[in-house]
């Protein structure tokens, strides 16, 4: 009988069986095609994979990592077996999942977050996704900003793989979510949390729009416009349901089409493809090979790798007239760095933040690097959180926001200093 071992897929974050002699793993959710990293034993370090395996170092590693929690409650266990019934306790009472083994929870980390002010007080919190794992459950969070304190949690959306490609979304008073296997629509009172309705759609949502006063908008893959009652989930007018009921008599154009503007979302890539933003002849002339561009407040940066020779990550801001304004080599160590690009990245009024790895996509934790939006000069560089997948980062007053794998960190714009984590079991 072949054993089994559980990886992370590098791209999606999701759980992946694969046998313990696999070298290569292929993500069931997202289909990225991944190597399999390797570990001596529940104590030891990630191993190196040996050079007969002929790495490809553009594949990205699926990562085995020995559960924390399971390790602890043997431990307990064998010492004192009373202690198992007062840690279940202790986590059972600062999470809102509960369940024995599974009160824990994590960061959703596939996406990013958004800011809301639940209470009326004027000041944001932050919103998202917690994944509990006994069973696999995830749950739309809102945490105090300030403090990391859990203001909230919704009932359950499903598992993982029901709804990590599903919009996240802020309508005014209600957080509303597309199921994408289903067409459901849920809308959770912004305040509390609370499931206020549920409507079910003929398509998937790819995203949220505000309707107005009385009404939010469902825009479906096929770029129509499902009117939904804010108070009720039910169709907008009988025009509308009449609408969705029966299918267009003819397809909606391809090209040009003019859709409603998203609402704040979890799941926006606020990257634009290369393609769309510069001319060859303008990579050429900044000697970038081609990534992303960002826009923020303080204007248009590209993410790239040096175009010639060694292919070290660096930062370009450019102006309206696609000139460069300045220039920033990502890595202390540029020559040690993998030639990849930074990402995720963010563009504010004042600072310009991304995510890099040091020394190899494998490791443990990337860094965080934060620059001067006037002029590129490097402010600070620090560790992000120790999950090897750093998916987002958000800027929000003087807070710069980290989700990754597992983590939701708050950190101060000014340092790189840690504030709070949430997550992580």
């Amino acid at each position: 009988m072949v054993k089994a071992i559980v990886v992370t897929c590098p791209h999606c974050n999701a759980r992946l069986p694969v046998a313990t002699n696999a070298t290569q793993v292929k993500c069931e959710y997202c289909g990225t095609q991944a190597h399999v990293q390797r570990r001596t034993g529940i104590f030891e370090r990630p191993m190196p994979p040996p050079p007969s395996m002929g790495i490809n170092p553009n594949v990205m590693f699926a990562v085995q990592r020995p559960s924390k929690v399971l390790l602890n409650i043997i431990v307990l266990a064998a010492v004192l077996p009373i202690a198992i019934g007062l840690v279940v306790c202790v986590v059972v009472a600062k999470t809102t999942t509960g369940g024995l083994f599974g009160g824990a929870t994590e960061w959703q980390g596939t996406g990013s977050m958004v800011f809301a002010d639940i209470d009326g007080d004027g000041t944001k919190e932050v919103l998202g996704r917690s994944r509990g794992f006994s069973p696999d459950a995830i749950r739309v969070i809102a945490l105090d900003a300030k403090t990391g304190k859990v203001r909230w949690q919704s009932e359950p959306l499903g598992t993982y793989g029901d709804t990590y490609q599903g919009p996240l979304a802020i309508a005014k008073d209600l957080v509303l979510f597309g199921a994408p296997d289903s067409g459901e629509v849920r809308a959770f009172g912004l305040a509390d949390g609370k499931l206020r309705w549920k409507a079910t759609l003929d398509e998937r949502v790819k995203h949220f729009c505000d309707g107005g006063p009385a009404t939010v908008i469902a825009l479906g893959n096929d770029d129509r416009e499902r009117p939904l009652q804010r108070a009720t989930g039910n169709a907008a007018s009988p025009a509308a349901k009449a609408q969705e009921a029966a299918p267009p008599k003819t397809p909606p154009p391809q090209t040009d089409q003019k859709v409603c503007p998203a609402l704040p979302s979890d799941v926006i890539d606020r990257a634009a493809d290369w393609n769309r933003g510069l001319e060859f002849e303008v990579r050429d002339k900044l000697d970038v090979s081609s990534e992303k561009v960002y826009d923020g407040a303080s204007g248009k940066v590209i993410a790239a790798t040096r175009k010639t020779g060694s292919r070290v990550p660096v930062l370009v801001a450019i102006d309206g007239a696609q000139q460069q304004r300045w220039r920033a080599v990502v890595p202390i160590k540029p020559l040690g760095a993998p030639e990849q690009a930074p990402e995720p990245v963010v563009v504010g009024d004042r600072e310009v933040c991304a995510a890099y790895y040091a020394k190899s996509i494998t490791d443990d934790a990337m860094q965080i690097a934060c620059f001067a939006a006037s002029d590129g000069k490097r402010l600070w560089d620090q560790t992000g959180p120790v999950d090897s997948s750093l998916r987002a980062l958000e800027i929000q007053g003087r807070t710069l926001f980290v989700g990754s794998n597992g983590h939701l960190q708050a950190r101060a714009l000014d340092t790189g200093a840690v504030i709070w984590t949430y997550g992580g079991r």
